[in-house]
C-alpha cells in the first residue's frame, strides 16, 4: 500500500521500492551465474544491484518519520505494527528454509541446520563468528532485517519524546552506533554500526526537511541521475581500486536518489509507471521470496544440463525473472496482504478492548470517589 503524508501519496517512492527490489534480484541472478550455474563461463560482475539495500534503508527512515508525523502513534502500537508487517512472512519462509535444509536439501549453501542458526534468524540477531564476521540468516536476505528491526526499536523508543525532538534522538542513536563501529568496537555494537545504517539517518532527514522545501523538478531529476551514476562509479571504479569505505558513498548516493524521488512527489510530478508501483507494493514479498526461486530454478537447470549452452542460460535468466515477478506478486496478494491485515486487525481490536476496559475502570473509580 502506498504510504501517505499530509494527504499526498508518495508514488515515486513506491516505484523506487520496486527498482530497489529488482536491483537486488539482478545482483543475485548474476551471482548465481558466476558462482553456481555458469562457473568459469560467466565473470564476476560489479555489485551495483546490491546497493538497492541502501535505497530500501533510506526509504525506511523516510517512511517512519513521515507516517508518525502525519498520524501520532504510541511507541507500543508503532512497534506492534512494524512486527506485524515484517515478522510473519519472514518467519514463515525461515521455517520453510529450515525444513528444507533439515530434510537434506542443499539450500543457500547450508548443508546442515543448527539450533543457534535458527534462533538467531528468528530473533533478528547476527550469528557472530569472529571479528567482523556474521553468518547470514537461513533466508539469506534476512541480514538486512537485522538492521531494520534495530532501527525500528530505536525509533519506537524515540516516540516517547516530542515530535520536534524525536528525529534528532533517533539520528543521534544511529550515529552513536556508527561512531562505535568507527572506533573499532566489535560485537553487536560494531555490527549494528555498519556504514549502511547511515542510510536510515538520511531517510529521516529527508522526511523532516523536504515538506517545506523540496527540490525543484530539474534539480530533483539531477539528484536521481547523480545518485545512480555514483553507484555505478562506486562499483566499477572505487570498489575494485580498494576504496576503504564504500558504504559511505552508497548511502549518500541512495539518499540523493530518494531525495529526488520525494521532491518530485511533493512537487506533484509522479512517475507514470503503474506496473512498477504495483511491484513496489509487492517488493517485500519479492525480496524475501526471490532467493528460493533462484535456487530452485538454478538446481533444475543443473540437473537437466540446460545450463551448458548460452541459450539455456538466457532462458534460465528469463524464467528466473518471470517467476520472481509472478510468484512474488502472488505471494504478496494471497499470503502477505491477508495475513498482515488479519494480524493488524487483531492487534488493533485487542488494544481497543484494553483501552475500553481501562477507561471503564477509571470511570468506575471516579463514580465511586464522587
Amino acid at each position: 500500500m502506498a504510504e501517505k503524508s499530509s494527504g499526498s501519496v508518495f508514488e515515486n517512492v513506491q516505484v523506487l521500492r520496486a527498482v530497489a527490489a529488482y536491483m537486488v534480484v539482478c545482483h543475485h541472478v548474476l551471482n548465481n551465474l558466476a558462482h553456481y550455474t555458469a562457473v568459469g563461463r560467466f565473470a564476476e560482475m560489479p555489485g551495483i544491484g546490491a546497493r538497492g539495500v541502501e535505497i530500501f534503508f533510506v526509504i525506511s527512515g523516510f517512511i517512519m518519520v513521515s507516517t508518525t508525523d502525519a498520524r501520532e502513534q504510541r511507541p507500543g502500537r508503532f512497534l506492534l505494527h512494524r512486527i506485524v508487517r515484517i515478522v510473519p512472512i519472514y518467519w514463515l519462509l525461515t521455517f520453510v528454509a529450515a525444513l528444507a535444509i533439515a530434510s537434506g536439501l542443499q539450500l543457500f549453501n547450508r548443508g546442515a541446520l543448527s539450533l543457534d542458526m535458527l534462533l538467531t534468524s528468528l530473533l533478528f540477531l547476527p550469528d557472530l563468528k569472529g571479528v567482523g564476521e556474521a553468518t547470514k540468516p537461513l533466508v539469506v536476505v534476512g541480514w538486512t532485517l537485522n538492521y531494520e528491526m534495530m532501527f525500528y526499536a530505536i525509533f519506537a523508543l524515540c516516540l516517547f519524546f516530542a515530535r520536534s525532538l524525536r528525529i534528532w534522538l533517533a539520528c543521534g542513536a544511529v550515529l552513536l552506533l556508527w561512531l562505535a563501529q568507527m572506533a573499532g568496537i566489535g560485537g553487536l555494537l560494531g555490527y549494528w554500526g555498519d556504514d549502511i545504517v547511515l542510510s536510515f539517518v538520511l531517510g529521516m532527514a529527508i522526511a523532516r526537511l523536504t515538506p517545506g522545501n523540496p527540490l525543484p523538478v530539474w534539480p530533483a531529476l539531477a539528484a536521481i541521475a547523480l545518485g545512480g551514476a555514483a553507484l555505478v562509479v562506486l562499483e566499477i571504479v572505487l570498489v575494485p581500486s580498494g576504496f576503504p569505505r564504500p558504504g559511505l558513498v552508497s548511502a549518500l548516493a541512495a539518499g540523493a536518489i530518494v531525495l529526488g524521488a520525494v521532491s518530485l512527489d511533493r512537487r506533484g510530478a509522479s512517475i507514470m509507471a503503474p506496473w512498477l508501483k504495483g511491484q513496489g507494493n509487492a517488493s517485500y514479498s519479492i525480496y524475501l521470496l526471490h532467493p528460493f526461486i533462484l535456487q530452485f530454478v538454478g538446481k533444475a537447470w543443473l540437473v537437466t544440463h540446460l545450463n551448458r549452452s548460452a541459450v539455456g542460460l538466457v532462458v534460465m535468466v528469463v524464467v528466473m525473472f518471470t517467476l520472481v515477478c509472478v510468484l512474488g506478486t502472488a505471494f504478496h496478494r494471497l499470503v502477505e496482504v491477508p495475513l498482515t491485515a488479519a494480524l493488524r486487525q487483531r492487534v488493533d481490536m485487542r488494544r481497543r478492548r484494553t483501552k475500553t476496559m481501562a477507561d471503564s475502570s477509571v470511570s468506575g473509580q471516579a463514580f465511586e470517589n464522587g
